[in-house]
């Protein structure tokens, strides 16, 4: 007797709709407002562990990693011999990766008011090219060539394009002038963070497993080792099944006339 077409085969289809369920749940979807570096596409929220850029502390897309960097580009200003007032404004323009809006892209460059403001503050200073990101620093003891700042740049604009940084019209909203965002100045206050945590903090269903993240939170250690062995073995479990409902698979028996001697 021929085994008749084995059915293992249909049961493929729902595992393949719980992959796709569960990679659906580890992905993550950005939205507006939400920064646009890191690891998660989270609105900025307050951290009070980062080692520079404290202003911004109550309302940034920065965590320590990022504030680490900046705090070394901003020694160069501490260890060389350069105006208080250069120093002081240059790290407020090194901090704005970390001011929220910038974080989120509502503001997409340096004002040109600022970049004046730097370039005055530190125009008297010596300055050296950085070997690695070819932006102008100031000289420190170890510097081979150094120029006043004044001679060879001619402007605020054209500083700040040589450091790297994209500049736009004079404007709070759209640009960064050393200061936090007014939309973000005002959720700071205490009402005004109870409000935005209220909008932000996301509905667990209650069928969702608690060490299931949502699309916009964090990922733990414990909670990525658990999605990847159930992919991974949701990934077995079909595989298996599409091989073993291949080999079994046996076509329709045809209709032959049986031929008597």
């Amino acid at each position: 007797m021929v085994a008749p077409p084995s059915r293992l085969g249909t049961s493929a289809r729902p595992l393949s709709a719980l992959w796709l369920a569960m990679a659906a749940i580890v992905t993550q979807a950005g939205s507006q407002n939400t920064c646009r570096f890191g690891k998660t596409t989270s609105p900025p929220k307050r951290v009070d562990s980062l080692s520079f850029c404290q202003q911004f502390r109550r309302m940034t897309c920065c965590n320590k990693t990022h504030t680490d960097k900046l705090r070394r580009r901003a020694l160069a200003y501490f260890d060389a011999e350069v105006p208080d007032n250069c120093r002081n404004v240059a790290s407020k323009v090194l901090c704005n990766e970390c001011e929220p809006a910038m974080g989120t892209g509502e503001r997409s460059g340096m004002c040109q008011s600022m970049c004046d403001k730097w370039y005055d503050a530190c125009a008297p200073a010596m300055f050296t090219k950085d070997a690695s990101s070819n932006e102008y620093v100031p000289c420190t003891f170890n510097s081979l060539l150094c120029w006043k700042l004044g001679d060879v740049v001619g402007g605020g604009k054209e500083f700040c394009e040589k450091q790297g940084m994209a500049i736009v019209a004079d404007d709070e909203s759209m640009c960064y002038d050393g200061q936090m965002h007014p939309k973000y100045k005002k959720l700071v206050t205490v009402a005004g963070a109870k409000a935005y945590a209220a909008r932000t903090v996301k509905r667990r269903p209650a069928w969702l497993p608690s060490w299931v993240p949502l699309p916009d939170e964090e990922m733990p250690p414990v909670s990525r080792i658990i999605m990847v062995i159930l992919a991974s073995l949701a990934l077995f479990i079909s595989l298996t099944i599409c091989i073993v409902d291949f080999c079994c698979y046996s076509p329709e028996p045809q209709n032959y006339r049986l031929k008597t001697q």
